[in-house]
């Protein structure tokens, strides 16, 4: 069962800051009050791995995931971090300085192996490719693995490792090899041709798959067999040579991969060996096309097999951008199970799929759609949904006793939200049926709110429904929305102002009279326009590219508009919300995060300062952060 995750707030306090204008300095004591976790990690994920630390009676089993991020939820793990079922942990110190592919536990440790030079932190020993967590350190197995791991197994007493590599503690050893404990060997002579994508012991013997051509020189395909002392073939093997996953399931060993034939015999996908023979799983999986009277069968390229339950379950490899396809097979024959849809896929997509108490959790390379990034559970019916937000968020504004957000998301806790949602302190509502394309800039001014979007224009919510303030026609580029003087200004390259568009002087900034847009001031040469508004006093400042440079402008309510401050393209200007250069420790992961206190934002450099108190919020995506100030307290917890 799955446990409901809501967005928390995380919260930041600061002590005294001297504060002043631009230049000044502040001194502050500072620290994150992390929220609730979020499901979900920064990175890519490669394994995935039951592990109970202290056996049967003691601390409840943990699913060890194993990738290439740095947080887990909102824990900082480096590329190793722990799923309860419920919350992230990181039990691992320092983890690892470069991707985890394969997982397993020797002699009651766990292993860790992947592409990776260190253990334990920058300041942790050498470990090349693969290290042993011993409960309360990372250490190596001697010097290592020359190459990238793929799949570790245990068989008779020793630990194998199959992958990419040409040799193991400076034994030859080409893409597979053993450790006894105490040093490294290669398998027979001169070991398997071609890349080890999976490895487990069935039948007492070691099976080793992935694109194999060769095991000790004898012909093989995708597919061998060492029994400790020779090599042998598993019947003829798969054809073409593609093996990505082994299942040992009972009698019988379940082999995945991009093949159409086992052992002479039609297998779309999946086949079943029984020690003697290879037979067909079902119908297997692929998809037909047909021109006319011809048809084709194209196999669907198994990457993950696991038993859950009474079922086998299978997922597709999704290809780029395509949805993560899974099936399920009852012994007889295949049929689709859930589909978990994804904008992005990337290799390694789908890397790991693993049974944990009443879930099965695929680990991969994916994010958007109903896909919390990177790690998704599956409960026999349907995925978990993301608990957070599917895209990221660009701007953020108090409004009606709550926080409105914009920007390209289309779905919150798992509801459709176009691009603009509501957050009441305690749970995400629409505003209408939101905008149709992504929103960049937001703003409240009585009652209404404003969204900059491109190549929409402004938008216009007045608590009931959505209007077009003209349009993309008044704009060549996405407008920057903001409030000054009781006024709502966009600030961008405009095309022309009135209610026919027509051009009357140039300017980077436009105030709405309630028919059309006006100029405000005259800014000459405009490249982009401005990027951000604050005010000070009676002064209105903008922060853009006018013209050839990144220049800080201020408007007095005269028609020309006062350079304040100019920087060479390649630096952009400062952000206009503060007065106090703060820095705090910021969180990769999607999210929101909230400021309270007397002096600016973490991060930022200040040009010009604003009425306080105040509570500034943070969003965070994966690429940026933008930030939004309020001039009052919201009242949110």
């Amino acid at each position: 069962m799955f446990t409901t995750h809501r967005v928390r707030l995380g919260v930041l306090f600061i002590g005294a800051c001297s504060v002043g204008i631009a230049g000044a300095s502040a001194q502050c004591v500072k620290d994150w009050i992390g929220g609730e976790p979020l499901p979900g990690v920064n990175g890519a994920v490669g394994a995935s791995l039951v592990w109970d630390q202290d056996g049967p009676g003691g601390s409840p089993p943990v699913l060890v995931v194993g990738g290439d991020f740095t947080f887990a939820g909102m824990v900082s793990a480096q590329r190793i971090a722990a799923w309860d079922g419920t919350t992230w942990s990181n039990p691992f110190g320092g983890g690892l300085n470069g991707p985890v592919r394969a997982l397993a536990v020797f002699n009651g440790d766990l292993i860790a192996a992947g592409e990776f030079t260190r253990a334990g932190g920058d300041g942790g020993p050498p470990a090349s490719s693969i290290a042993r967590w011993t409960g309360a350190a990372w250490v190596p197995l001697g010097s290592g693995i020359a190459g990238s791991v793929n799949a570790l197994a245990v068989f008779n007493g020793r630990l194998y490792a199959g992958g990419i590599f040409g040799s193991a503690g400076g034994v030859p050893a080409t893409d597979l090899a053993s450790w006894d404990g105490a040093a490294w060997w290669g398998v027979g002579v001169s070991g398997v041709d071609g890349t080890v994508y999976a490895l487990s012991a069935f039948n007492n013997a070691l099976y080793v798959a992935g694109q194999l051509t060769h095991a000790d020189g004898a012909a093989t395909s995708g597919i061998a067999r060492w029994d400790g002392a020779t090599w042998s073939a598993v019947g003829s093997g798969v054809a073409p040579a593609d093996v990505r996953s082994l299942l040992v399931d009972g009698g019988d060993l379940y082999a995945g991969g991009g093949f159409t034939n086992a052992g002479g015999q039609t297998a779309y996908g999946v086949a079943r060996w029984d020690g003697s023979a290879w037979s067909a799983a079902g119908q297997g999986l692929y998809h037909r096309t047909c021109i006319r009277y011809s048809c084709v069968n194209h196999v669907l390229p198994v990457r993950q097999l696991a038993r859950f339950g009474s079922l086998i379950y299978a997922v597709i490899d999704p290809g780029s951008g395509g949805a993560v396809q899974m099936f399920k097979f009852n012994g007889a024959s295949w049929t689709a199970s859930a589909t978990l849809s994804t904008v992005s896929a990337e290799p390694w997509a789908t890397a790991t799929l693993t049974a944990f108490n009443d879930a099965l959790y695929l680990g991969g390379n994916f994010a958007g759609g109903t896909a919390p990034p990177n790690f998704a559970g599956f409960d026999g019916t349907q995925w978990e949904l993301s608990p957070g937000i599917n895209g990221p968020i660009n701007g953020l504004t108090p409004y009606a006793n709550g926080l409105a957000a914009v920007g390209g998301f289309t779905q919150i806790d798992g509801v459709p939200q176009n691009h603009v949602a509501l957050w009441d302190g305690a749970a995400w509502h629409a505003l209408g049926d939101g905008i149709s394309i992504e929103g960049h800039s937001i703003a409240a001014l009585g009652g209404n709110l404003y969204v900059g979007a491109w190549p929409g224009g402004v938008y216009q919510w007045d608590g009931s429904t959505w209007q077009t303030l003209y349009g993309a026609g008044a704009f060549s580029g996405p407008p920057t929305v903001s409030t000054w003087n009781n006024q709502v200004i966009a600030g961008a390259p405009f095309a022309g102002f009135g209610s026919n568009g027509e051009e009357s002087d140039p300017s980077a900034v436009a105030a709405w009279n309630g028919t059309a847009w006006v100029p405000l001031g005259h800014a000459a040469s405009v490249a982009t326009g401005p990027g951000a508004f604050a005010s000070l006093g009676a002064s209105l400042y903008a922060a853009g590219y006018f013209g050839p440079t990144a220049s800080i402008g201020r408007f007095h309510g005269a028609a020309e508009w006062q350079a304040v401050d100019t920087f060479a393209i390649g630096s952009p200007p400062p952000s206009l919300r503060t007065t106090a250069r703060c820095t705090a420790r910021r969180r990769p992961t999607p999210g929101l995060e909230s400021w309270h206190g007397s002096t600016g934002r973490p991060g930022s450099n200040s040009a010009a300062s604003s009425t306080l108190p105040r509570r500034l919020w943070r969003v965070q995506t994966a690429s940026s952060t933008r930030s939004v100030i309020s001039r009052r307290s919201t009242g949110l917890q």
